[in-house]
């Protein structure tokens, strides 16, 4: 959804898809625009600075995607300042909430895609399933592609043992077998989806491919880093 909100001379434009731990925002004064600002749970806080027309204004936009039953919502916290001759004392402070929605049960992360063939490639969806009283601990939902045909899913966790790929194929594309290993970040190192197959493509030699898939940094759990 997109939504527009005006708070004295800013106007903020959200566009947030529930589904997802990410909101992006552009903003605008009198005849200056900012735009490129992103919110995820990886770096759930952007900072602005926009003159325009003898003022100024600072601040902050910072998203928290809460776990459900709470409401998930951006929080602004921003100041005005103005700079003509005659007020160029006048300050005013901002700080409030923008929008809210509701919290999903399962939120995204983070995707990643990663080509193996000219026409097969690998997407990585990075999932927060939540679940009361339970670790909540991060899951990857991971699709093979031929162009926009599925060739198969897995849904892959921090277990011991990697998941095994089955022999599979879509249209001249196999995937001939292989592994998926799911490594956990810590505070200490980085999360890592590794994969280990082999792929081949009609008559052409047999492809192996062995390295990241996805990477991702650490990050509080939903119920651990929301205002409510």
């Amino acid at each position: 959804m997109n939504v527009s909100r005006q708070v004295g001379p800013v106007v903020f434009l959200l566009i947030v898809d529930s589904r997802e731990a990410r909101v992006n925002a552009e903003l605008s004064m009198g005849s200056a625009g900012l735009t490129g600002l992103s919110m995820t749970a990886e770096t759930p806080t952007a900072t602005f600075d926009l003159a325009s027309d003898g003022r100024r204004v600072r601040g902050s936009l910072g998203a928290f995607f809460c776990a459900p039953p709470n409401t998930s919502h951006v929080l602004a916290d921003f100041n005005v300042e103005g700079t003509h001759e005659d007020s160029e004392d006048s300050a005013q402070a901002y700080r409030g909430d923008l929008i809210r929605w509701q919290s999903p049960t399962t939120s995204v992360i983070s995707r990643y895609q990663q080509p193996l063939l000219p026409d097969l490639q690998v997407t990585v969806e990075l999932l927060d399933p939540y679940k009361p009283d339970s670790s909540n601990a991060l899951t990857a939902q991971v699709s093979f592609y031929y162009a926009t045909n599925l060739i198969d899913r897995y849904t892959v966790m921090a277990t011991a043992t990697p998941v095994t790929l089955r022999k599979s194929s879509v249209g001249p594309v196999r995937i001939q077998g292989g592994a998926l290993a799911f490594r956990p970040a810590t505070q200490e190192q980085r999360g890592q989806l590794s994969l280990d197959g082999t792929f081949q493509s009609g008559h052409n030699p047999p492809n192996h491919y062995a390295g990241s898939i996805a990477d991702w940094s650490w990050i509080r759990g939903r119920a651990d880093n929301c205002r409510g």
